[in-house]
């Protein structure tokens, strides 16, 4: 299968209807150097993506076995309750100007996609399937398998625009 990039929100709905994205979507060329530098750093500064995610997505107190964060128990790996949040995805896809992209991640094993969308219910105001869609990834694209999270994406209701290219601004001035 092959989507039109940038990804619309209605392509990515139409992909993964059931919630689970067997497709590979990919970044910019700039967006995807920028992840690969900071999997690089993260894997330079912490035992594992995982403890990354803990101590730096879901607050955990802890410790990271090596790095600036050195010395401090991962306690919270021991948690009992589940714990949800909800980030910007510093490094998303290559999606239309009108679409915004979220992680929601969890040290839950395994939630069902009722879980999620109650959870989703939850977290974000607002919340609908009309301007809302999510998925999983299966676990052949997931990039930290170690640790459940779900892609959400917003339709903005902005009038989609062509990306910005230097090139076109340059361009105009020759004109």
């Amino acid at each position: 299968m092959t989507a039109q990039r940038p990804y619309t929100f209605d392509c990515i709905k139409e992909t993964t209807p059931n919630h689970v994205s067997g497709f590979d979507f990919v970044r910019t060329d700039e967006v995807q150097r920028a992840y690969d530098q900071h999997l690089a750093d993260v894997k330079r500064n912490f035992a594992s993506l995982k403890d990354f995610v803990f101590i730096r997505m879901l607050n955990f107190s802890g410790f990271a076995s090596q790095g600036p964060d050195a010395n401090v128990p991962l306690t919270a790996f021991n948690c009992k309750e589940d714990t949800w949040t909800i980030t910007p995805n510093a490094f998303p896809y290559d999606l239309a100007s009108d679409v915004e992209q979220f992680v929601v991640w969890t040290n839950a094993s395994a939630p069902s996609l009722a879980d999620v969308e109650a959870k989703l219910k939850e977290l974000v105001p607002g919340y609908n399937e009309r301007d809302y869609h999510y998925f999983v990834n299966e676990p052949k694209y997931q990039s930290i398998p170690e640790v459940f999270h779900v892609h959400v994406f917003r339709r903005t209701h902005r009038r989609p625009t062509r990306p910005f290219r230097l090139v076109d601004t340059f361009n105009a001035f020759l004109v």
